[in-house]
């Protein structure tokens, strides 16, 4: 029911955009036709469409207190964000730019409006991605918990040598295992989604049992069990470390598109004046 209201929520909000959008697209053609100069207006327009995204940013530092739904105002930054493109065209047209200025201004707005869609399409694959994975684990204890599991995996592998007396898992643990346990692997096929990741995991598996000792397959299943959960923790680790760090390149993009933007409406009014 939750799931269902929040897309009711954001399909409310898109059409409000999208009806604000052409009322506003309707009101400058009107202008046009009456041969006033729409610069000043699709501009103003333009920015009310490029501030709106950056209100999300500050909902974040207001968590505290109760002004709205995070979905809401993620659903009014997304939405804003692409008018804001489809108001650029317009204001600013399909002319290429040719001062040094205006250059910077399209080149960080272009960089925004690139990282913003490509973080949409992030946001909307990666959170799936690792709830699928049935557990939630913490970006900043990865390190202790991939430490605590190549722990347990070395002290089941001394349990299986000491029990079978022999050292086939050892030096299957020092040739392939160790690899694995010892930090995040498979970060982009996790990213993506692939299938190579657990399909190593199963061969390396397949491999061993093949010549393990029937007595002592407890200790084989207990590694397979840690192997198993630290892919789940490589798929948390990929996943929320790409999403920080598109954060890391789109949020200063973004500031820095901002100022510009500041520093244009100055010196447009000054020359106007």
């Amino acid at each position: 029911m939750n799931e269902q209201a929040r897309k009711k929520r954001i399909i409310f909000i898109a059409m409000f955009f999208l009806l604000a959008l052409l009322g506003a697209w309707w009101w400058i053609q009107q202008q046009s036709l009456e041969l006033v100069d729409t610069v000043w207006t699709s501009g103003w327009v333009l920015l009310a469409s490029i501030f709106l995204p950056s209100i999300f940013n500050l909902r974040k530092r207001l968590a505290a207190f109760n002004v709205g739904k995070a979905s809401t105002w993620y659903a009014i930054h997304v939405v804003s964000g692409f008018a804001a493109i489809f108001f650029y065209i317009l204001h600013a047209g399909f002319k290429i730019p040719t001062g040094a200025y205006e250059i910077l201004l399209f080149t960080l707005f272009a960089l925004v409006s690139v990282t913003g869609i490509v973080g949409y399409v992030v946001q909307a694959i990666l959170p799936r991605r690792m709830t699928e994975t049935g557990e939630e684990i913490v970006y900043e204890k990865i390190p202790e918990e991939i430490y605590e599991i190549r722990n347990s995996a070395k002290s089941a592998m001394l349990a299986y040598t000491e029990s079978s007396g022999s050292n086939l898992l050892s030096k299957h643990y020092d040739s392939a295992l160790r690899w694995f346990f010892e930090q995040p692997r498979f970060y982009i096929n996790h990213v993506l989604g692939g299938a190579k990741a657990p399909a190593w995991v199963r061969s390396q598996f397949e491999a061993i049992r093949r010549f393990a000792s029937p007595d002592s397959m407890e200790h084989v299943d207990e590694i397979e069990r840690l192997a198993l959960h630290k892919l789940n923790v490589d798929t948390h680790f990929a996943c929320q470390d790409v999403m920080k760090r598109w954060l890391l390149v789109h949020l200063p993009l973004a500031v820095a598109f901002l100022v510009t933007v500041v520093w244009h409406i100055i010196l447009v009014h000054v020359y106007a004046s």
